[in-house]
This record gives structure tokens, sequence and C-alpha cells, in this order.
């Protein structure tokens, strides 16, 4: 039986005191209820990323000093928190290194995000145990999650769109994104592959919400750039064009939950969510 390790990280030195002290609760409990449920638990702080990880101190470096005045001045939405925890490139580091140091052949690694007194249901998938994800991931390398239907262009910087999905329709403007909350990758070639590409995927220049097209150009849906999860849609998508995509299951996950196939709220969700993804990719 391969081992299934469940991982985390927990920002909290970066953090407000309130944040921070939510997030040290939430690491507690994760680590509680993983071991609970029979998952090898790793739980990541600055500290050890710093440590552990190749330019550690750059993937967690706070750039609300480099980039918030610009994006005020450029009229770009941001969230000041998400500046301040190295863009999140964090994320696809620590699932990279993991598949490359921390797993042995065969084994399944999911990730989590820690914040479980801010969003109790991720506890749900905790709960589930490993062999939840392991029927959810099959004989398939990578497992990833759609929680609703959001295009991919409302949180997605334009000139991302035109880099790497410039031949889908209108810059791909109309695919759908994924969540990035929750994943699962198995140790083999190609879950590594899939791994290593979001981290390279992931520049500092494409997961900053600058620099971005002019206010007049950007795309009328667009909001905000929501980085790693974003850039992690897009590697999906430029895959499926390549004809590489075999190796990922997408998974639904209404509402951030386990699919519960006997809840009817939720099959219903489900079968609006394949639907709405079906119609949204047949172009392709």
């Amino acid at each position: 039986m391969p081992k299934i390790f469940l991982a985390t990280y927990c920002g909290h030195r970066n953090a407000n005191h309130e944040l921070s002290a939510s997030l040290l609760r939430s690491r507690d409990l994760f680590r509680c209820l993983g071991e609970k449920a029979g998952f090898e638990v790793v739980i990541w702080d600055e500290e050890s990323v710093r440590q552990e990880l190749d330019g550690g101190g750059e993937l967690v470096r706070d750039y609300s000093n480099d980039l918030l005045s610009a994006c005020e001045v450029e009229q770009i939405r941001v969230n000041p928190e998400w500046l301040k925890v190295g863009l999140f490139r964090w994320k696809p580091a620590i699932v990279s290194h993991m598949l490359q140091y921390c797993l042995g052949n065969g084994d399944v690694l999911v990730y989590l995000d820690c914040n479980l007194e801010k969003f109790p249901r991720y506890q749900e998938f905790i709960e589930a145990g490993p062999a939840f994800f392991l029927r959810a991931l099959g004989r398939r390398s990578v497992g990833l999650f759609q929680d609703r239907f959001r295009r991919l262009s409302l949180d997605t910087k334009r000139i991302v769109l035109e880099s790497y999905l410039s031949d889908f329709r209108q810059c791909g403007r109309d695919l759908p994104g994924l969540w990035a909350g929750c994943m699962v990758f198995r140790k083999d070639k190609k879950g590594v592959s899939v791994a290593n590409d979001w981290l390279n995927i992931c520049s500092v220049d494409n997961l900053a919400p600058l620099p971005d097209v002019p206010l007049c150009q950007r795309l009328s849906q667009y909001k905000w750039h929501s980085q790693e999860q974003s850039m992690l849609a897009v590697l999906y998508h430029r895959l499926r064009r390549e004809r590489r995509s075999g190796a990922i299951r997408l998974i639904g996950s209404p509402a951030r939950r386990p699919m519960k196939w006997r809840s009817c709220p939720s099959i219903y969700k489900w079968l609006r969510l394949k639907i709405s993804v079906r119609l949204s990719t047949m172009a392709y």
C-alpha cells in the first residue's frame, strides 16, 4: 500500500496578530484530524520553507512594499495579505519538493489549505481519509478539484491569458478555472512532471498582480489575480491543448466539499458544474 501524505502551509509569521492566532489553532487541528484519519501529516511554515527549499527566502518574501502602491495607481484590486506571503509561490514549491525528496515511488501527496477555522468545511476532506483521495485519483497521476463554474478570465491577468492560451476563444476568457486549495499528486513520472510544470509557470511576474495591461484594455469581467490558482488552471488548459492532460483527473467538489452522492443538492450542483464546464470547453 502506498503512503498517503497530507501537507499544508501555515504562514502565521507574516500574518497580522488575529490571523496568526487563527492559523496556529487551525494548524493544531489540522495535525490532529490528519493523524486520526491515517495520513502522514507534514506542516510547513515560513521557517521550514527557508531552511529546506531552494530559494526559500524568496518564496516567503513580503511583496507588499514592492507592489501595493503601484496596484493603487494602476487601479488593480489586490488582497494585501496575499502580497505578504510570497505571492503563494511556496505552494507549488512545496508540492514539487515533497514529490521529489519526501515520497517514495507510488506514494500519494494530498495538499490542503490550512485555515480550517475560517473554512471549517475543509475538515471534511481530512475526515474523508486517505481512501477518499485514492478513489478520487483512480489510476491517474494528478487530481485537481473544481468547486464551481468560474470563468478563468475573472481572476487571471490578460497578459497571462494572451501568453499561454492565445489560440483559444478570446484569449481563453470563457474557459473554467480550478480550485487550488486541495489537490492530489501521485509520485510517478507524470505526477512529478505536472508539479514541476506548475512551479515553473508560477514565476514572480505571473503570480504578481503587476505587470498587467492598462485599465482601458483589460477584460471587462476581470476582478483580480488569484495567483497560483489561476496559473494551475492555465497550465491544465495548456496541457489539454497539447494533448498532455491524460494524467490529470478533474474532481467535482461543489462548495469546496467532498462530493456526497446521497445529497440531492450536491448532486444537482455537481451536474450543473459538469454541464457548464462541458459547454465552455467544447471549442477545443
